[in-house]
């Protein structure tokens, strides 16, 4: 996504500097989000629309190509890593990891067996 993306990006905040550098891909999933940090809070959500509206005029079949995942998800990680901010998650980390694993084995059995859901 973000190689398709990146290239007609009218700007980028300088705090996309590890992601597009490679060093991070890792993002905040936004399903349930909140905190008491106002300061943290307010900067991440001017930086969201700044990202946001800066590259408002994206081409069509660019914009469709979930956009919203880099400046709420990808952006909140970023800022996070620079600020040192600590977060939690409703899902651990690690369970997360092994439900997907098991996901995929389910998956990859179902198609083996020609089984549809």
């Amino acid at each position: 996504m973000w190689k398709n993306l990146y290239p007609h990006l009218n700007f980028v905040p300088e705090e996309f500097e590890g992601y597009v550098a490679q060093q991070n891909n890792f993002a905040c999933n936004m399903g349930i989000f909140g905190g008491s940090d106002i300061y943290f809070l307010q900067k991440y959500s001017d930086k969201a629309f700044e990202f946001a509206e800066k590259n408002k005029n994206l081409p069509e079949k660019v914009s469709g190509s979930n956009f919203n995942i880099f400046f709420e998800q990808v952006l909140l990680h970023e800022i996070m890593l620079l600020e040192k901010k600590k977060s939690s998650y409703l899902i651990d980390e690690d369970l997360l990891i092994m439900l997907t694993k098991g996901m995929i084995i389910l998956m990859k059995s179902l198609l083996k067996e020609h089984i549809f859901i």
